[in-house]
């Protein structure tokens, strides 16, 4: 059996909102954040987008490799999360879009994605106090604070 360690946290507030036409959804998830005074949530949002910023994390390499999607795209799936790395708010997100012929792309929602329209919903997580720090071994900024597996690396 494979030891997974893990914490355990709380349903806070559920924020439901409209997506505004035009704007930046992850400058909206993190404006809507800061508002609220949420540090650590999951969140969904469906809809559609004007044009998006994906990218692919190379795991050879460890660096994000843009890709410009310059077309109206529905969005299938999107989902995240919010956290902190060195005391600034991060969402961090994926998304699934397809485009009017119903071929799909994924990848890593990027800023410079415009809303056409969607909703979202933001689920604030209590007690879970999340963190990101630079982990060597895959080049990502993973989940620290609170997470018990942390002791078996640091």
């Amino acid at each position: 059996m494979i030891p997974i360690k893990y914490i355990e946290a709380k349903s806070g507030r559920r924020i439901v909102v409209r997506l505004p036409h035009g704007k930046d959804l992850l400058d909206v998830v993190k404006t809507i954040a800061q508002e609220s005074k949420i540090s650590s949530a999951s969140l969904v949002a469906i809809g559609a987008f004007q044009s998006a910023t994906l990218s692919y994390y190379n795991q050879e390499t460890k660096q994000y490799e843009d890709l410009i999607i310059d077309k109206p795209t529905e969005i299938s799936s999107c989902i995240g999360n919010i956290s902190n790395f060195n005391d600034e708010l991060i969402v961090h997100c994926h998304v699934v879009l397809t485009d009017s012929e119903g071929k799909a792309i994924g990848g890593h929602l990027m800023s410079g994605t415009k809303i056409f329209a969607g909703e979202l919903v933001i689920d604030e997580l209590l007690g879970a106090n999340l963190e990101r720090k630079y982990d060597d071994v895959t080049g990502l900024n993973l989940w620290k604070t609170n997470m018990p597996a942390d002791s078996d690396r640091d």
